[in-house]
């Protein structure tokens, strides 16, 4: 197996065992380098709420709704 594919295993790895951990609006990072410390990518996870993003507010069953 190429040295690459490996590399991006262990990383497809790593990132599954981060995604059980994040919560709503946190990010995860992991910048890869090269044998001489060189930035060589960067992978970035983010948990975002979709109804924040969409501007939706959440409303309980405990907090009537008002218009």
């Amino acid at each position: 197996m190429p040295l690459g594919r490996l590399r991006s295993g262990m990383c497809a790895d790593l990132a599954k065992d981060i995604v059980a951990g994040l919560t709503g609006n946190s990010e995860w990072r992991l910048d890869v380098l090269d044998n001489f410390g060189k930035p060589v990518f960067r992978v970035r996870l983010l948990a975002e709420s979709l109804e924040e993003a969409a501007g939706f507010r959440t409303v309980s069953a405990e907090t009537p709704a008002s218009g």
